[in-house]
């Protein structure tokens, strides 16, 4: 990998701001941001939601040591709370992400392919993304071929894998001195 420099960071800032106030660029679609913003945390999820289905289809009503019908969501109730809370967060976390994805998709495919910081910053999330999608995938199968009690462990890793990818990419945006500009170019896109 090749070292950049400061003025490497620089002059890329300054072509995806020059980029960012061409007048003659067409506008983003809020669709299209928002599907963007939400594809990972959903994605995410989508394990857990799943896991619970095929536990609804494979269940077989018990009885109680009384002798009382034990139904499925009586039975499954924290894990069924747990997918629920991972949803609203999942949906939160997504709408959070609608601005950065909103500025992401403000630049034309050609300056997000010319643009340095742009590229090593796509790579990351995208490493991030996949081994975060994996685990949870790995944690729901978990759930339904061991344990039910894995979704509730899958809540607490989803939450805590965001945090960390959010702390392991603003580090990165710092480490560019380009933290800031992030802001700034939100501000930007907003006012457009």
């Amino acid at each position: 990998m090749a070292t950049i420099t400061r003025n490497d960071i620089s002059n890329d800032v300054n072509m995806l701001m020059q980029n960012l106030e061409d007048k003659n660029r067409p506008l983003v679609s809020p669709a299209a941001a928002l599907k963007l913003s939400m594809a990972w945390p959903i994605g995410c999820v989508l394990g857990y939601v799943l896991a619970l289905l095929w536990m609804a289809y494979s269940f077989t009503p018990e009885q109680d040591l009384f002798g009382n019908n034990v139904s499925f969501s009586q039975k499954l109730d924290m894990e069924i709370s747990f997918t629920v809370v991972i949803i609203l967060m999942a949906l939160g976390i997504g709408a959070s992400l609608y601005n950065s994805a909103l500025v992401y998709l403000s630049f034309d495919e050609e300056t997000r392919n010319c643009s340095l910081v742009i590229s090593r910053i796509k790579k990351l999330i995208s490493r991030l993304a996949t081994v975060t999608l994996v685990t949870n995938f790995i944690i729901a199968l978990m759930s339904v071929l061991l344990r039910p009690e894995f979704i509730v462990i899958g809540a607490f890793f989803f939450v805590a894998s965001m945090i960390v990818i959010q702390m392991v990419v603003s580090a990165e945006l710092t480490r560019y001195g380009i933290a800031g500009a992030m802001s700034k170019f939100a501000k930007l896109v907003k006012k457009i």
